[in-house]
């Protein structure tokens, strides 16, 4: 798992729970799957990560912030359409 110490978030209302997953892409981009609160309410964060170098902090990018009936249903739609795609191979 790549450093996570170091999270900025562009809504000063959300703070870090968990890091449950990281999928490097590279030094400087990752794919994080977060439990964040916001306003006393959790969510599944799914975004894009990136920095401009190692030493710099994270930077919070596109993604999604799901409540657990709205990641279920994405969840759902993922695998249907990773099946179908390997289907497709």
């Amino acid at each position: 798992m790549m450093d996570n110490g170091n999270l900025t978030f562009t809504d000063d209302s959300i703070k870090l729970v968990e890091v449950v997953a990281d999928s490097p892409i590279s030094n400087t981009q990752s794919i994080k799957t977060l439990i964040i609160d916001k306003n006393g309410k959790h969510y599944i964060s799914l975004q894009k990560w990136w920095r401009e170098a190692k030493e710099t902090p994270w930077r919070e990018g596109k993604g999604f912030h799901f409540e657990p009936a709205e990641a279920k249903g994405a969840v759902e739609a993922l695998k249907k359409a990773l099946d179908a795609l390997t289907r497709m191979d």
